[in-house]
């Protein structure tokens, strides 16, 4: 793991609900990297820095998610973090009440299918892969 990626999760792991990470030097210093990287070492830290999607608390963990967007912004690929992200989803949807596990898993069961459509695309129209293949 690249350590300015270290460091933010480091900072978003130390939040206390509400505390705003991104002006810290930390969290600063790794979108300064994410400006200046090529497309594959993009996806390296999107990689990386979707381990902090599993975070427990909500708010450390959107914190990581809003980063991640950043760096699919940027040109990361949004399938590398579309796994992670679908698994907390997952657990949020199944603390709620009144989402039973068979509605949970056919929403994963979608999800997985445009993860891998989107994956299969040679160019994506939007970074973000949510508009059709040219």
């Amino acid at each position: 793991m690249r350590d300015e990626v270290r460091a933010a999760l480091d900072v978003f792991a130390a939040l206390k609900p509400g505390e705003i990470p991104f002006n810290t030097a930390s969290v600063r210093k790794m979108f300064d990297v994410v400006e200046a990287a090529s497309h594959e070492d993009l996806d390296l830290l999107i990689a990386d820095l979707s381990q902090g999607l599993a975070d427990p608390d909500v708010w450390r963990a959107a914190c990581a998610a809003i980063s991640c967007g950043t760096l699919v912004e940027n040109g990361a690929s949004p399938a590398i973090v579309a796994l992670p992200l679908l698994e907390r989803m997952i657990v949020a949807a199944r603390q709620l009440s009144g989402i039973d596990a068979i509605t949970t898993d056919t929403f994963a069961g979608k999800v997985l299918d445009a993860v891998d459509n989107m994956e299969r695309r040679s160019e994506l129209v939007h970074p973000c892969g949510l508009l059709a293949a040219r």
